[in-house]
């Protein structure tokens, strides 16, 4: 595994101090930097684009449940607080984990192989994945049903199902985003919204903020997505030499 790149954003300099101390000591993880102001933090983080980012909640101006709205979806994020009754509202916000201080290191490191482990395992289901280029759900009536990449459209989540919206049909599995994401091929398709994923060859056209798909169903696109789904889309994105 290469080495995991971290950043810190807490406004409080001994709890940083007491990550960088952690993160030194642990090997395959380096630090790309650190802040005590979640505006500044939220900036650095865009520029330095780390692998795990270990966020404060309670902060001025923007407290950390709201910057982590901000982000970037793929960095994994670290809630880190001194209030056990934000635990919920932060898984919601599909924290990677939730570090009470004050942190133990035995706690940090368990963290750390949390992050780790999913990391591996996003990798390894990614390539065979892309490899064979399908997959298999249990349908909502109970029928195992083989689902190719390339007649997948779009895919919605509402509540605690997701619906695949194929060429010419549709199946609801019991799954969420985070889940199929991982069975999906980067190459092909994009998370654009807190609930759609996006085949891109099915695009036909993009105005604004909304998708227009072959099937002729338009998506918004959200503002949380927006920078990165661009810069996806413009490495096809045809240009003059």
């Amino acid at each position: 595994m290469n080495t995991i790149k971290c950043f810190i954003i807490d406004d409080e300099s001994h709890a940083v101090d007491l990550l960088k101390d952690y993160i030194a000591n642990t090997p395959d993880l380096t630090l790309l930097g650190t802040s005590n102001s979640p505006m500044e933090g939220l900036a650095a983080v865009r520029n330095n684009k780390p692998d795990i980012l270990f966020l404060d909640i309670d902060m001025p101006m923007l407290n950390g449940l709201e910057l982590s709205t901000l982000l970037d979806p793929q960095i994994k994020i670290i809630f880190v607080t001194g209030y056990a009754n934000h635990a919920v509202e932060a898984f919601e916000k599909n924290a990677l984990d939730f570090l009470l201080k004050p942190i133990s290191y035995p706690r940090f490191l368990t963290c750390i192989k949390k992050v780790m482990g999913s990391m591996v395992e996003k990798d390894s289901v990614k390539t065979g994945e892309q490899e064979q280029g399908f997959f298999y759900i249990k349908s909502d009536f109970g029928k195992i049903v083989k689902i190719d990449h390339e007649s997948i459209v779009y895919i919605e989540a509402s509540n605690n199902f997701i619906t695949i919206f194929l060429n010419d049909t549709d199946y609801k599995a019991y799954i969420t985003l985070k889940d199929i994401e991982l069975h999906l091929p980067e190459s092909s398709f994009s998370r654009i919204h807190k609930s759609f994923i996006v085949n891109t060859n099915k695009i036909k056209f993009i105005n604004g903020n909304q998708i227009f798909l072959a099937n002729k169903k338009v998506l918004q696109l959200g503002a949380t997505y927006r920078d990165l789904f661009f810069k996806k889309l413009d490495l096809s994105i045809l240009k003059k030499r």
